[in-house]
């Protein structure tokens, strides 16, 4: 797998037909650390790839697209189950509707 690596400045994201750097504008540029297991189907995709004599392919290129493929509603769940409650807890907060709600359960409930 090492010989599929490339540099960031290599990574290359198709938009519209025209192959677009990561450094254009609109496209941030991610560096991350992809630890898989050898049985994962990312694994077995490369190995296939190698399999099929397949090089010269974009391994960037390549995640980018499966992460196009994952569902908006997978992202907004994720986002929630990482959302610290302190935050959830000030917007509620800053809702003067919610707000009362809070205060009416604090008095309620006095500790």
């Amino acid at each position: 797998m090492e010989e599929n690596q490339e540099t960031m400045n290599d990574v290359g994201i198709k938009s519209e037909g025209k192959k677009k750097k990561a450094n254009d504008i609109g496209f941030k540029k991610l560096r991350i650390t992809l630890s898989e297991p050898d049985d994962s189907p990312f694994n077995s995709f490369l190995g296939q790839l190698k399999t099929r004599g397949v090089k010269n392919f974009d391994i960037s290129e390549l995640v980018s697209e499966a992460l196009n493929e994952v569902e908006e509603r997978w992202w907004q769940d994720k986002l929630e189950d990482l959302t610290p409650i302190e935050f959830k807890l000030q917007a509620a907060l800053e809702n003067p509707e919610m707000r009362e709600k809070i205060i009416s359960v604090l008095n309620e409930n006095p500790a």
